[in-house]
């Protein structure tokens, strides 16, 4: 050893030895820093989301009817009506299998007021839903009505959307319509909000 420390050549060799070992060490830590802070690749991050995340929950009420339009509509054709609505909503938000839909019946009626919609929120939280859906159709005339629904976050109380439609409501076809407009819209917006 003391025989090599005396050649100049080792005086240069060794410099040029420490500056590929500081090269090797940075290359290594690039390459392992998407792994660092990423946590791992993507597709084994979506593989482990898909099945460890559950489906958004939503939590249908019954949805309420208002008349507004006097003679000319009936009332039992309406609230038949605003029940097959209910009935759209649950199976058409739930049909891609994203969402998952529980229903929450207004069997001694609901009140869609403040205090009435913060009561069917926590309902809907102790049933099991992540998110709850409120609404209501306003027959305005005999003709036109107009659709309302609301879907909350059980936990929170945030509202994640708000929407109305007007539609023709002197024939079966305009309900289903409005229903089916809707569902798409609700369907659309938790599946966005999702993790």
């Amino acid at each position: 050893m003391a025989l090599l420390a005396g050649v100049s050549w080792l005086g240069v060799v060794s410099p040029a030895l420490a500056r590929a070992a500081f090269r090797a060490k940075a290359l290594l830590a690039l390459c392992l820093l998407p792994i660092l802070i990423l946590g791992a690749p993507a597709q084994a991050r979506a593989a482990h989301a898909q099945t460890s995340a559950d489906p958004p929950v939503l939590a249908v009420v019954d949805i309420g009817l208002v008349d507004f339009a006097g003679p000319g509509s009936s009332q039992a054709e309406d609230e038949a009506r605003s029940s097959a609505v209910t009935s759209a909503i649950l199976s058409e938000v739930a049909e891609g299998g994203l969402i998952a839909t529980i229903s929450i019946g207004c069997k001694a009626g609901c009140s869609f007021d403040a205090a009435g919609v913060e009561r069917l929120r926590r309902r809907a939280h102790a049933a099991g839903g992540t998110h709850v859906l409120v609404g209501n159709v306003r027959r305005i005339g005999s003709a036109v009505a107009l659709m309302r629904v609301s879907v909350l976050d059980t936990a929170t109380g945030h509202m994640l959307l708000d929407r109305m439609v007007s539609f023709r409501a002197d024939s079966e076809a305009g309900w289903t319509y409005a229903a089916s407009f809707l569902s798409r819209e609700v369907a659309e917006a938790l599946v966005a909000a999702s993790p």
